[in-house]
């Protein structure tokens, strides 16, 4: 939704004095949303309303360490569940005395790794061997 649809919905509260909690259950966007518009169209006018992204999208607010680690796993056969893998990698943060990473974080790393990666660990053309490298194993 971008800044004037954001604006034809709020322009209902701020020129025609509804209530957001009635405008909410009109709409069915949530009374939070809606409070927290209200408040950015205050502060900033219609240019407040511009959809933002954080500068930090798509980037992991974990250690590169922990991230090679937990690819690591993912390439490892058999993979361990994810419910199992989470506890490794909290674990391994725990060593190194970290915040560990959530298990949607960490479900997320091994769901973006790069399927062609994990056919190949998978084939046993490949082992992950030490954390954040890989090497080719001899073919028999």
């Amino acid at each position: 939704m971008d800044e004037m649809q954001r604006w034809e919905i709020l322009r209902l509260h701020i020129e025609d004095g509804i209530t957001l909690t009635d405008l909410a259950r009109s709409t069915g966007i949530s009374t939070r949303t809606l409070s927290r518009w209200a408040a950015r169209y205050r502060a900033d006018g219609i240019h407040g309303l511009r959809t933002t992204t954080r500068s930090d999208a798509g980037a992991h607010r974990i250690s590169a360490e922990l991230v090679a680690y937990i690819e690591h796993l993912g390439l490892t056969r058999p993979r361990p569940s994810m419910a199992a893998l989470h506890r490794l990698v909290n674990s391994r943060a725990q060593q190194l005395s970290v915040k560990p990473p959530s298990y949607a974080t960490v479900r997320g790393i091994i769901q973006a790794l790069d399927p062609a990666r994990v056919t190949i660990a998978g084939s046993g053309r490949l082992s992950p061997g030490p954390v954040g490298k890989s090497r080719l194993s001899p073919h028999i």
